[in-house]
């Protein structure tokens, strides 16, 4: 099999989140016997964008790998890698974790944003770059059913595009029922997308549960606003606090729960990456979420709106990261087959 550099800025658990990707991905492909070799800038002695862009380049120019796997965080490397591929003639796969130029045009969520002159030339270079590295790729990857239709109006195709998810990283567990009382837990951020969001996640919260609502726990962000949406809405007292975790101690301590709740910016365009974590423990998502939402719709089976609803879980299994990686992995035996055949 050919020999695959991984290009990712953040390669290392205390990323978070955005090293999780890729970390997996790396595992995987080695226990698939590819050889991998990743180029990543480490916590302790991070590179600003501008560096990175140029170090991530060269390190392209200069491998020997033929196939550049770029999970893309740091958005301008985008161009610088897309044209070292082109250079060296080497099969590029795009890995987009969000909608670069739709967060831009967008705001990032933030609705007061003013849509100026300054605003729309960013919105121009930004897909200038996308369509330049959807031309220079093999494949240009997504993780949400948002971002495929987004991109394939952007492309004008979906040649290729492909939807690739995030997923959870721990074997799965069976699915469990809500009893008579719940213990609702909340992973990582919540409030930090928007205090609206977070208070209409609250009351419909409570609307569903009820008195059966035994306790939520907040993991990873205790904040004065946070703490103060909870009273407003009457919730400050069942409501607990647990500080930032490892990851594999924050998916075993998903056990001690009955269901997951989370916030979204855009249920249009994101799924975040809690929702994969809930889903591999078992546990089903609190339903705060618009009633025809590309995310609603995405993950019905894990949903709960109340006792006449039933969460299926039919599907976990394809949730997992190891799932997702095989369509990777495929690809670049794709991208190898094809590069011989020539």
């Amino acid at each position: 099999m050919s020999d695959v550099l991984i290009v990712s800025r953040s390669h290392d658990l205390r990323d978070g989140t955005g090293g999780l990707r890729t970390i997996s991905l790396e595992k995987f492909l080695e226990n698939a016997k590819v050889s991998v070799r990743v180029v990543h800038s480490p916590p302790q002695r991070r590179m600003g964008l501008f560096h990175w862009m140029i170090y991530s380049a060269w390190k392209v120019l200069t491998s020997k790998e033929h196939i550049v796997f770029l999970s893309v965080g740091a958005f301008w490397s985008l161009l610088s890698v897309s044209i070292a591929c082109r250079v060296s003639g080497k099969a590029l796969i795009v890995d987009l974790r969000d909608p670069w130029s739709h967060n831009i045009r967008t705001g990032y969520g933030v609705s007061n944003q003013s849509d100026g002159a300054l605003r729309s030339l960013k919105v121009f270079v930004s897909r200038a770059i996308e369509k330049f590295a959807y031309r220079s790729c093999s494949y240009f990857l997504v993780c949400t059913s948002g971002m495929m239709k987004y991109y394939r109006n952007l492309f004008g195709d979906d040649n290729k595009l492909r939807l690739v998810l995030n997923g959870y990283d721990f074997l799965p567990r069976l699915p469990r029922s809500l009893g008579p009382t719940v213990r609702a837990v909340c992973l990582g951020k919540f409030i930090e997308y928007g205090a609206e969001n977070a208070e209409k996640s609250l009351q419909k919260i409570s609307q569903i549960l009820g008195e059966r609502l035994q306790s939520v726990t907040f993991v990873g962000y205790d904040t004065v606003p946070l703490r103060q949406l909870l009273s407003q809405v009457g919730l400050l007292d069942k409501a607990d606090f647990i500080p930032f975790l490892p990851y594999p101690e924050m998916v075993a301590r998903l056990q001690n729960y009955d269901c997951g709740i989370l916030t979204l910016r855009d249920e249009s365009m994101e799924f975040g990456t809690k929702i994969f974590d809930y889903i591999g423990a078992g546990i089903p998502v609190l339903d705060s979420f618009a009633s025809h939402s590309e995310f609603r719709s995405f993950f019905k089976e894990f949903i709960y709106s109340g006792p006449s609803e039933k969460c299926s879980f039919e599907n976990q299994i394809s949730f997992s990261r190891d799932h997702q990686n095989k369509k990777i992995l495929e690809l670049t035996d794709q991208v190898r087959s094809n590069s011989t055949s020539r």
